[in-house]
């Protein structure tokens, strides 16, 4: 299913985040669905992110999971 086509008003707004592991982090949020709030954790890993071989500084990635009931 995708979420985008049901719930089409996604926001996630970070709160805070801690260090759990080399390049691992959890991040407690806000997610917005439809005005609809509810708090989440989110763990990810950060990574840098590479153009064409061309590193960009200052910019990351971040990929992160999670299941909504």
């Amino acid at each position: 299913m995708n979420l985008l086509r049901k719930i089409p008003n996604i926001k996630c707004i970070a709160c805070s985040f801690s260090k759990i592991g080399d390049n691992e982090f959890v991040s407690l949020d806000v997610l917005d669905l439809n005005g609809r709030q509810r708090d989440v954790e989110l763990r990810f890993i950060w990574e840098s992110i590479e153009f064409d071989e061309v590193r960009v500084h200052g910019q990351t990635r971040m990929l992160a999971e999670t299941e909504i009931n």
